[in-house]
């Protein structure tokens, strides 16, 4: 049986046929879309909780870095320290009993004992600054900058602004007060500069720093790859969640930014 269409059956059919092909496409466009979507989701997703164990890691191996310091210091302090002066009051009390027999050997003994007392309180302060946990950062950071000055290694200008009355953030204080110390010593070192500018503010939750050397400089990629004491700071920065810049190039000094 033979079957025909007339013209206008035809222009139908086609046009159908045209919005059923547009609309499959239109699905299949769809799918792909929604399969992108959430494939670039799911990707996005893997890369913000591959970032977070990350810096959970970091903070923990900061944070476990300050507590094993601030435990040793205890120990030197609690212990040694104190076993020491113990020790020299034993000496001295030997002294005085024996008055005309082995006074030079005491006298070394005693001298001895007393440059090791104050061996163990340097090496206690350098892991936990006492001057930070009781001053805070702004006089903790002015300690380092006299001594430094008094050397003429380095002329320090340190300006500050303290802001803040309220209650005390001890890890972010400490933290920043490390990065301060590892510019000075990166300066002391490397850099061969011979004047630094330091500003330090400190406001109700935020503290930031503004340091600058008039040094050889240094190639800022290269230092952020290969250099201990650049990465250093920035694991610091990382674990404070602050925003930073770094200026430096070749003989022409460099410049630290922070923001907390």
């Amino acid at each position: 049986m033979e079957v025909s269409f007339t013209k206008e059956e035809i222009f139908w059919l086609i046009l159908a046929g045209s919005f059923f092909t547009l609309f499959m496409s239109a699905g299949v466009a769809l799918l792909y879309f929604f399969y992108r979507k959430r494939l670039s989701d799911q990707l996005l997703k893997t890369s913000k909780l591959e970032l977070k164990r990350k810096t959970e890691l970091l903070e923990s191996l900061v944070r476990g870095q300050d507590q094993e310091r601030e435990k040793i210091a205890r120990a030197i302090h609690d212990e040694l320290s104190s076993k020491l002066a113990v020790l020299q009051i034993s000496i001295e009390h030997l002294k005085r009993v024996n008055k005309n027999e082995n006074q030079e050997e005491t006298a070394l003994i005693s001298e001895t004992i007393e440059k090791l007392i104050k061996s163990t309180e340097n090496i206690s302060h350098g892991l936990v600054p006492p001057d930070l946990e009781h001053a805070g950062l702004i006089q903790a950071v002015n300690g380092i900058v006299e001594v430094i000055n008094k050397t003429d290694e380095l002329a320090i200008e340190y300006t500050w602004l303290n802001s803040n009355s309220g209650p005390r953030n001890m890890e972010n204080e400490l933290g920043v007060y490390r990065i301060i110390h590892e510019l000075i010593h990166n300066t002391l070192k490397y850099a061969k500069a011979s004047d630094v500018k330091l500003h330090v503010e400190m406001g109700p939750k935020s503290i930031s720093i503004l340091y600058s050397d008039n040094g050889a400089g240094f190639n800022v990629e290269h230092a952020m790859n290969n250099g201990l004491g650049i990465r250093s700071i920035m694991s610091r920065v990382d674990y404070l969640n602050a925003t930073y810049e770094l200026i430096s190039s070749p003989k022409k000094g460099m410049t630290f930014k922070l923001n907390d």
